[in-house]
């Protein structure tokens, strides 16, 4: 038997010997590209080399990636669960060119690593080219003995790779396997959907970029990207039909099988619940620990219907209580060697998966409720099928699956209007990519070519540079800049810091003699530093020398928040727990944020905890010590690194002593003491299981404390108070006030049940009904108490209570068992009608407001008028 272990070492190895640099595994969350919900193939995190942007560290790379494929083009959410291949997070094995070799290379490798290393018989091997390539077929043909009796074209749908609706692509060469017992597969089978012979490995040789609309574009170079499922290649390894039978897999469902009394293997149906939930587990704990959490929109709403398919599978299996979440263990130990963040993360996954199943179950119920409510109004209305939006509704709002909906739906005898769910459905996907596709991608467009900005800023401020290029506002290319217009300005080399990994970017001036140009912002692409601003005076052309000056005050703003803020995250894991990881921050000139993990918000002793963890470490006067080490180097001393962002094989980091010790591009303090003053201004919920806060350094806090103790000298003056603590005498005011409307309360009370005394008897009787009429110089809040008074004392009557002042108002009251014969509410709108009134209420109690009180007389007497042809 070959373990996933031994399968992912040997690919790795393999490639290693032939002169490949191994990359680790980049996070689901794609960075820097609005384009992808998540990282869906290999090549994901070499996009930018592909497309010119960027010049890769290495031309060969080989590595292993966690992908998932659940939203947007690439989607095998809907598969999962009816087959034995289709999963939303899978491991993909690739090996990558970048300008290196091409089609011959790999087509040979692949071949030897797949028929002599792994010894796969070739005679169920079968490969398949493009259309049109006809180099791909010659080179299986002549290097490799497949035979040319099993080499196959096939046009775009299966031949040509595209990572999305734009971007990097090409012609594809893939190998196919027979899976059958007798190797009896047909070459008919081939990408014909059937699990006797399926695609092993996808070799991609990428030459294009797409613009949009097919509008394809050569490559500056032409690069390979293959890609091989683990799950897919563990099967095959170890003669299994099912990727759910390797190791990968079944110590999660022996697992689960385990702790629900139930055999896997038994039943189809109860197997492919088995395989969903393992699935969608294993998907949920990756893109968790990547920092994607469960909510109603983008990757969030993608991650909460994968959770939300597990736990309607979970109910399949007759349990109605969370559970997945107990499995958590099981994958990490599984591939927590593979890949150790989700070892790091191990509880915080765990509660946030024990929340949104608590919370979905909840939510379950409430939509089988409105299922039920919805049912019942068509079988009132005579109709039998519900409509496609109320599907979604149900979907969309409740997480409701729409096939749960149509077995419910038929087993009552309704139909369902499937179609316009799925387009309703479609439109709402169209809408979400839309959305995400908007990108700056103009201006990174014209700095292609260009190599990266020698940054010189962690050292000084002023710097000399030349200028490479000048773009307008718009981003696109001028020769120079005059005065009183903005634009955009790349220099060799710049003390400004470009916007990138939370930080802000820089402001100041750009200067020649006769010449300045004020930056407004900086950002950072790809490497390469772009200065924002606006020309105050003179002209600037391509190709002149400048000093760039960054304006120190502000820098120095950003310097004492950026260091504070790695202060803040040390000591929240202190406070907190190993379990909390930065999800966000942004360092500016005035203010720090800081998001990160954690279950619950933070008390006041905690956050005070913190404020004195950071304040200890400021007056301590750290040395903030910067190196620059190798990946692995930083990560085995114990450097903290976000998975979220994008590292190069060398990586600065930052050492505070032993308080803190991460990695960093950013500018910081040279010592702990330059933040001066500490002071967190907010702490909240800005998702489920993050929390945000807020804090200030330096002057802003000193200023912040000064604001404290003048409304605190306020508060004395006004309490009179000095010397005591003011929140214990404004908590001494609120208790005398409270006890003071209890005394108002119950001397209201007293006068109400007074007046109700006085005027009990002022009864009419219409129709030999009991009716008191009366008009009362009391506030609307005082009638409704009289009222009640009256009520309790009136055992059977209606009675109409009204002021005029400061405008018309009408209460109206029924006691007794007249309430079934009157209402309220339909009594109070016969009265204030002709006034040009409004109002409700309930059958017994009703009040409402009039324009017109000249008017009054007519709406009492069709009151009475109505009450007289009451028959009772």
């Amino acid at each position: 038997m070959k373990t996933a272990t031994q399968l992912r070492k040997e690919f790795i190895d393999f490639f290693k010997e032939l002169d490949h640099h191994y990359i680790p595994s980049s996070s689901l969350l794609p960075i820097d590209d609005p384009t992808l919900l998540f990282t869906n193939a290999g090549m994901n995190q070499f996009k930018e080399i592909f497309l010119g942007y960027k010049k890769p560290e290495f031309s060969r790379v080989v590595n292993y990636q966690r992908c998932l494929r659940a939203g947007g083009k690439h989607n095998d959410l809907d598969e999962v669960g009816h087959d034995t291949y289709h999963h939303t997070l899978f491991e993909m094995l690739g090996n990558w060119s970048f300008g290196d070799y091409y089609k011959k290379e790999t087509i040979v490798w692949a071949w030897k690593l797949i028929t002599e290393v792994w010894k796969i018989p070739k005679s169920r091997l079968y490969a398949t080219v493009y259309t049109t390539d006809d180099e791909a077929f010659e080179i299986w043909e002549k290097f490799t003995d497949v035979g040319s009796d099993r080499i196959f074209r096939f046009g775009k749908k299966y031949n040509f790779w595209e990572m999305g609706e734009t971007g990097p692509c090409g012609p594809a060469s893939e190998l196919h396997i027979d899976t059958t017992e007798d190797n009896t597969g047909s070459p008919d089978l081939i990408n014909a959907d059937t699990n006797d012979l399926i695609e092993l490995w996808n070799l991609v040789f990428i030459q294009y970029n797409n613009k949009g609309n097919n509008n394809l574009e050569d490559l500056p170079n032409f690069h390979v990207d293959t890609g091989m499922g683990l799950e897919r290649l563990s099967a095959i390894m170890n003669g299994y039909r099912s990727n759910y039978q390797t190791d990968l897999f079944q110590g999660i469902i022996k697992d689960v099988a385990g702790t629900l009394g139930i055999g896997y293997g038994d039943s189809p149906v109860t197997d492919a619940s088995l395989n969903v939930i393992a699935d969608h587990l294993r998907a949920l704990v990756f893109s968790i620990a990547d920092g994607v959490l469960p909510s109603n929109e983008g990757r969030g709403y993608v991650l909460r219907r994968i959770l939300r398919r597990g736990v309607r599978h979970v109910k399949k299996l007759n349990f109605n209580e969370p559970f997945i979440y107990k499995f958590v263990p099981t994958i990490v130990k599984l591939m927590g060697q593979a890949y150790p963040e989700i070892n790091e993360k191990r509880d915080f996954i765990i509660h946030t998966i024990y929340s949104e199943e608590e919370n979905f179950l909840k939510t379950l119920d409430n939509g089988l409720r409105i299922l039920e409510e919805k049912l019942s109004k068509l079988k009132s209305d005579n109709k039998n099928l519900l409509s496609g939006e109320d599907v979604f509704y149900l979907y969309d709002t409740f997480g409701f699956p729409a096939d749960l909906t149509g077995i419910i739906c038929e087993e009552k005898g309704f139909k369902v209007d499937i179609e316009k769910f799925k387009t309703t459905m479609k439109k709402r996907q169209s809408e979400t990519r839309s959305k995400r596709a908007k990108a700056s991608s103009g201006i990174i467009e014209q700095l292609k070519g260009l190599s990266p900005t020698e940054f010189l800023g962690y050292d000084k401020l002023i710097a000399d540079g030349k200028v490479l290029l000048i773009l307008d506002e718009s981003g696109n290319p001028i020769k120079k800049i005059t005065s009183a217009k903005k634009g955009w300005l790349i220099t060799d080399k710049t003390s400004f810091y470009g916007e990138k990994g939370g930080q802000v970017g820089d402001i100041g001036s750009i200067l020649r003699p006769d010449f300045t140009f004020e930056v407004s912002a900086v950002k950072n692409y790809n490497d390469i530093i772009v200065h924002f601003g606006k020309v105050k005076a003179g002209e600037l052309n391509v190709g002149d020398q400048v000093k760039l000056a960054v304006n120190k005050e502000y820098r120095n703003g950003i310097i004492r928040n950026h260091t504070a803020t790695h202060l803040l995250h040390s000591g929240l894991r202190k406070i907190l727990g190993g379990h909390v990881k930065q999800s966000g921050s942004l360092v500016e000139s005035e203010k720090l944020r800081f998001d990160f993990n954690h279950f619950e918000g933070l008390s006041i002793e905690q956050l005070e905890e913190v404020e004195k963890f950071v304040q200890n470490e400021i007056l301590k006067d750290k040395i903030v010590e910067t190196k620059v080490l190798s990946f692995d180097e930083a990560k085995a001393a114990g450097a903290l690194a976000l998975f979220t962002e994008k590292y190069s094989s060398e990586v600065r980091t930052i050492r505070i002593g032993d308080a803190s010790f991460e990695l960093c591009g950013g500018t910081h303090c040279s010592r702990t003491g330059e933040i001066g003053l500490f002071k967190i201004i907010n702490e909240f919920s800005i998702s489920a299981g993050v929390r945000r806060i807020e804090a200030i350094t330096g002057i802003a806090a000193l200023v912040d404390y000064q604001d404290l103790f003048k409304s605190r000298k306020i508060l004395d003056e006004i309490l009179k108070s000095s010397g005591r603590n003011p929140v214990e005498e404004v908590m001494k005011l609120q208790m005398e006030i409270k006890e003071l409307n209890e005394k108002l309360k119950k001397f209201q009370n007293k006068k109400s049940s007074s007046l109700a005394d006085e005027i009990s008897d002022q009864i009419e009787k219409v129709n030999a009904i009991p009716i008191l009429i009366k008009e009362l110089d009391l506030k609307k809040k005082e009638l409704g108490q009289v009222m009640d008074n009256l009520k309790a004392k009136i055992k059977n009557g209606i009675i109409i209570l009204y002021t005029g002042k400061p405008k018309p108002f009408f209460t109206v009251g029924i006691s007794g068992d007249l309430i079934n014969s009157f209402s309220a509410a339909e009594l109070l709108n016969i009265i204030i009608k002709p006034m040009n009134g409004r109002g409700g209420g309930r059958k017994d109690f009703a009040q409402g407001g009039a324009q017109d009180f000249s008017k009054l007389t007519i709406g009492l007497n069709d009151l009475r008028t109505f009450i007289k042809k009451i028959k009772r």
